[in-house]
């Protein structure tokens, strides 16, 4: 679908879907994979890891989790020096990320809903031009 201005159309552009925990975000990826579905931006925003992707329309949608069990939490997160300097978050390298997810399989890891921005490689940047 062509829409020439996206900014006066009326149309969706954004669905986000919450899911449980990592582990079933991993999963998620590995089902949309297998059928040649990948996401155009895997990222760690800090309070949420989020995968985007996009429909055959041109429609985003995102499947996320929450990294803090509470609001209260991922609130307290967002006031921090770490975020103020990089409200967008970080790239996830999809393999090492799956990697440890998987590795936690069968077992109740306290770092599944921790926040663990360090893991990343690449720091994501706007593009304000």
């Amino acid at each position: 679908m062509n829409i020439p201005n996206r900014a006066t159309a009326a149309t969706v552009y954004h669905i986000a879907f919450t899911l449980n925990s990592l582990a079933d975000l991993a999963t998620s990826y590995e089902q949309k994979k297998a059928r040649g579905i990948l996401p155009h931006w895997p990222v760690n925003h800090g309070m949420s890891t989020s995968m985007y992707y996009t429909d055959p329309d041109g429609n985003e949608f995102e499947m996320q989790v929450n990294n803090f069990d509470t609001s209260e939490e991922a609130l307290g997160f967002m006031a921090t020096p770490e975020y103020a300097e990089n409200p967008i978050g970080v790239d996830i390298d999809i393999d090492a990320w799956l990697k440890r997810v998987r590795s936690w399989r069968g077992r109740s890891h306290p770092e599944e809903t921790a926040c663990d921005r360090s893991e990343t490689v690449k720091i994501r940047k706007l593009d304000l031009l």
